[in-house]
């Protein structure tokens, strides 16, 4: 039989028993078999490892012997039960226990136990305090846990003890991207890459990174290479999505089709729903939006690319059953509404039609979509019951800010930011508190304060949003241009460009960034086409300003913005004001124009 713990159970299991019946003394395993099994753990071949501890175990080593490499194996395999078991009782061989509690501190990582991975991480470090590979390890626990200012301390300190440990090199490499962005990302992925050529996932998030700025040469090299060393199926999805965003969906399809659809992720499966739709193959677009629809119905984005599938195959009972409901709620998306609008218009059903088209200009977003509206006692029972846990502090601050508790929320959020000063959401949830206290310099000093750890796109609307809000427009213009020179094609930083500019004169710049959004993702975004119409018109390109106003009017026949902008478009071709409002459906008084006006750079900026 094969001696080893049962991997099905969680069982505390004598592993020293479980030898000894197999073999009656304590056997020495030997250095060859030892060198195969950590040879084949190393290159992940769990199959072949399984086999060389299976010889090894079967000459009746103690337990110890072989602790280690059969926990590592086991987290290969993601089997955490049977990790569990040979790597939680500590007893290692000799020389072994350092990898034995790194190797704990990954597997409590793995089981949602941050304080056991800590305690693990601990023993290692009292072991060794100076070893490059447990302190990236620290690092990822660390980065992972929210922890960012802390996670780049013990990562800093890896390439101080060796400035070319290759995990740390491609950690440095990820971590830069999410800081400070794609382009100064780059060069960590060069030096990361030259430092271990082998490794297949750092190749493949280098060429990623690659498509994200656009750089289609060099990223098609580094996609062909990762695809030579095994990576066909990642790599020609990364090369779909580059065809998709420069719009040539057919080659995206080409792809696409290569690349196996079991166990692909959500965000997987919806880009290829969006190109079997891009590719009118309307119907296999239509099952695949339903399936994703139906496993998370709250999920926005789908819900809009469900709709619009269904209005492609001029399926309007559907619509009106799938989204009625939804759309008829207080706060609707006001797409949803206009959707389920025509889908009654098509059905004859004016009166309802109409009902939906009156509210959909209405709807507005709430402040920020970082913060839910909690009711007060959802957040102050988990406070009450532990006021030291982050979350539960976390959803009492935001049930205070949705409730109008500004003062109570600073005082807690500040309390908070004493506690975990390293950690970015503790800086951001302060500074919203701030913001809902109507302290700008308190709200941007926290949210600067965020960005140094980690910006983000949901931090950068709130640092823009509190800059103009304080009067200090062209630093919000240089910090969201600053933004997206790092990130190019960032969508977020692109809305709030082409908004800001709109807002300064600016138009050449605001055509050219909207330019980019409509190729992209925004041909049917109501605001975008909005304000690429007013770019055009006052650029003088009057033909496209009425083409682009009339697709907003289409999508959104009583969007006020969609009207202000046929109408502006209509004065740039020669008609009077009076006639070009009239035209827009605007009332004589013109009361409509300026309010749509208002909202302009609210509603660029996704609100």
């Amino acid at each position: 039989m094969t001696c080893r713990p049962d991997r099905s159970s969680r069982r505390r299991l004598s592993l020293g028993l479980a030898l000894a019946l197999c073999a009656g003394g304590a056997a020495v395993a030997a250095p060859a078999q030892l060198d195969t099994a950590r040879d084949a753990v190393a290159r992940g071949d769990t199959v072949a490892a399984d086999v060389a501890l299976d010889r090894i175990e079967a000459r009746g080593v103690q337990p110890g012997t072989i602790a280690v490499l059969r926990g590592e194996n086991c987290l290969l395999e993601g089997n955490l039960s049977c990790a569990r078991q040979w790597l939680e009782p500590g007893e290692f061989a000799e020389g072994e226990a350092l990898r034995g509690f790194q190797l704990l501190g990954r597997l409590e990582r793995r089981a949602g136990n941050p304080a056991a991975a800590a305690q693990a991480y601990d023993r290692a470090l009292a072991i060794d305090n100076r070893n490059p590979d447990l302190w990236v390890d620290i690092a990822e626990f660390r980065y992972t846990g929210s922890e960012e200012a802390l996670a780049f301390d013990a990562l800093a300190f890896a390439l101080r003890l060796d400035p070319r440990h290759p995990r740390a090199l491609a950690l440095q490499a990820r971590l830069v991207r999410q800081r400070d962005g794609l382009l100064p990302a780059l060069p960590f992925f060069v030096e990361a890459i030259d430092a271990v050529p082998g490794d297949l996932a750092l190749l493949l998030d280098y060429a990623a990174t690659l498509g994200e700025t656009g750089q289609a040469t060099t990223f098609l090299a580094a996609s062909r290479s990762a695809a030579e060393r095994g990576g066909a199926n990642r790599a020609l999805y990364q090369q779909a999505v580059l065809a998709a965003r420069a719009g040539d969906f057919e080659t995206a399809q080409t792809l696409i089709e290569r690349v196996p659809s079991q166990g692909e992720s959500d965000g997987a499966a919806a880009f290829r729903a969006i190109v079997a739709l891009e590719t009118d193959r309307v119907r296999n677009a239509q099952q695949q939006f339903e399936r994703l629809y139906n496993r998370d119905p709250e999920d926005r984005v789908i819900a809009r690319l469900y709709a619009r599938a269904l209005v492609r195959g001029d399926r309007n009972s559907a619509i009106v059953t799938i989204f009625g409901g939804r759309a008829a709620s207080a706060n609707a998306d006001p797409y949803l509404k206009t959707i389920v609008a025509r889908a009654y218009e098509r059905l004859g059903r004016r009166s309802e039609a109409a009902s939906f088209l009156d509210a959909a200009p209405q709807t507005t977003a709430r402040g920020f979509s970082g913060i839910d509206a909690f009711g007060p006692e959802v957040g102050a029972v988990a406070y009450r019951e532990d006021p030291t846990r982050f979350v539960a502090v976390r959803d009492y601050v935001r049930a205070l800010i949705g409730t109008d508790r500004s003062a109570l929320a600073r005082s807690v959020s500040e309390e908070l930011v004493a506690r975990f000063p390293d950690t970015r959401d503790a800086r951001v949830l302060a500074g919203d508190a701030a913001l809902a206290d109507r302290d700008m310099r308190a709200a941007l000093e926290q949210y600067e304060r965020a960005a140094a750890i980690r910006f983000t796109d949901r931090l950068l609307v709130r640092i823009v949003g509190a800059l103009e809000a304080s009067g200090r427009s062209v630093e919000a213009r240089r910090v969201a241009q600053s933004y997206l020179a790092k990130r190019p094609g960032n969508a977020t930083a692109s809305r709030i460009v082409a908004a800001q500019a709109a807002n300064a004169g600016d138009w050449e710049l605001a055509r050219s960034v909207l330019d980019y959004l409509l190729r992209s993702s925004g041909s049917r975004d109501v605001v975008l086409l909005s304000l690429a119409s007013q770019a055009a018109a006052n650029l003088g390109d009057g033909e496209n300003a009425l083409r682009l106003a009339e697709q907003a009017m289409e999508l959104q026949p009583n969007n006020g913005l969609a009207a202000a902008s046929l109408a502006f478009a209509h004065e740039r071709n020669g008609a009077s004001r009076e006639v070009a409002r009239r035209r827009a459906g605007l009332n004589p008084d013109g009361s409509r124009y300026p309010r749509a006006l208002n909202r302009l750079g609210e509603a660029a900026r996704g609100g």
